[in-house]
């Protein structure tokens, strides 16, 4: 098995070659591509127009008021907001009649209200849900910094059932090194007050992690868990190439693997029923680890979702706006196909060094957003980086955590020798 990465020096690596022949889904082809199974995804999206849309994201506010110091929009110097920042009626009265209608290429059934801060225009938030909630199929979620969370938007959302998840690093000495308010004051204490407020309400509600300098992910979720919170999004800090960042990413992506590889992996195999919940974005992503000979993909940018900005233009998601170069169309002039097609050129060509990489079969390919550039273009994969060094790593887990739970199933199902005697 002489495709495992020689550069990783996981403690699983030693066990992947038994571990491997275990159940032969895995094996690797010698000759399948997962490039020309994106290629063939491109070409069938672009040629049939084929964008069926089943996720808006809708942007009521593109100022914030936090100044979170690493903040991806525009790249850690989010804005703070005013009128002109804000969504108007006239754009989501615009917005709305392609959400209502039967499209056979844009028919949404989830609507999430992303930022900036939402909450910062919370009366077109209830405009948008008054004007939908009508129509079953729709669900509504938000992403939202939660220090504006009151009482009333608290109620108000909870009886819409819209989910919320709320960006919060952990205690207070944690979180207030980087998320604070315009004036340098912590944030810590108003989230939690308002988590605990909305969780008394309704149980869809989780909450995103940002990691950047030291940190204990077990003691992360024992602290979450303590707030009856169950469903955690984790991730490293992440930038685009090109922009300077105080943190040590390699750093950062060995402490996170190294913490999988011990003590959160044994915690996951034994919680029993809240096993789906337990850092949901992570082990949902092993899981689509374990699945190959397909076009793999972490998200579901241009193919399923689409994000609105509060100017009512097009992007490929959230990260994007702003950024005018990746513009792919908006509200008055539609889908701009000539500038998707470049962009799934784009995509395409960066990915070409990965299909050296030992785990291309499996790999959820790298964040666009990540390898995109001012000029508009996308520069290629770096397989060095400490991104890609960790997905390397999380592949050689999703190997053995799929092995581990198929010995968990054979313990259940095989009775034990004093019952076969």
């Amino acid at each position: 098995m002489n495709f495992i990465d020689s550069s990783s020096n996981g403690i699983f690596i030693k066990e992947l070659t038994n571990i491997l022949g275990h159940f032969d889904e895995v094996v690797v082809e010698k000759d399948y591509r997962p490039i020309q199974g994106l290629e063939r995804l491109a070409q069938d999206f672009i040629e049939h127009k084929s964008f069926f849309v089943s996720g808006i994201t809708i942007e009521p506010s593109k100022g914030c008021n936090l100044r979170c110091d690493y903040c991806y929009s525009r790249d850690g110097a989010s804005v703070p907001c005013n009128k002109n920042l804000l969504m108007n009626k006239k754009t989501a009265d615009e917005i709305i009649p392609l959400l209502q209608k039967d499209d056979s290429t844009i028919k949404p059934s989830k609507i999430c209200f992303f930022g900036g801060e939402p909450l910062l225009n919370f009366d077109m938030v209830k405009h948008f849900i008054e004007q939908l909630s009508g129509l079953d199929r729709y669900r509504f979620s938000m992403t939202t910094n939660g220090t504006l969370l009151d009482a009333d938007k608290a109620a108000y959302l909870a009886g819409k059932r819209c989910s919320l998840t709320i960006s919060c690093d952990g205690p207070r000495h944690i979180n207030d090194r980087h998320r604070k308010y315009r004036n340098g004051s912590g944030t810590q204490g108003d989230i939690i007050q308002n988590l605990k407020r909305f969780r008394a309400l309704s149980k869809d509600v989780g909450v995103r992690i940002t990691l950047t300098e030291e940190f204990d992910l077990v003691a992360l979720i024992d602290y979450f868990e303590s707030l009856d919170i169950t469903y955690l999004t984790v991730a490293p800090f992440t930038i685009r190439k090109g922009y300077n960042t105080p943190f040590d990413l390699v750093k950062l992506n060995q402490d996170m693997s190294d913490q999988l590889e011990t003590t959160v992996m044994d915690r996951y195999l034994t919680c029993g029923e809240n096993k789906q919940h337990y850092i949901h974005n992570l082990f949902e992503t092993l899981k689509k680890r374990q699945v190959r000979n397909r076009a793999p993909k972490a998200c579901d940018i241009f193919t399923r979702d689409l994000s609105i900005s509060s100017e009512g233009d097009f992007y490929p998601c959230h990260r994007y706006y702003g950024m005018e170069k990746f513009r792919i169309g908006g509200i008055a002039r539609g889908l701009d196909w000539g500038r998707i097609r470049e962009f799934w050129q784009g995509i395409i060509e960066a990915h070409r060094a990965c299909e050296t990489c030992w785990i291309h079969p499996f790999c959820l390919w790298f964040c666009p957003w990540q390898l995109s550039l001012d000029n508009g273009t996308l520069s290629p994969v770096d397989p060095q980086r400490p991104e890609c060094r960790l997905g390397r790593r999380l592949q050689e887990l999703a190997i053995w955590l799929r092995y581990q739970e198929d010995l968990t199933k054979q313990r259940e199902t095989v009775p034990p020798p004093s019952q076969t005697q």
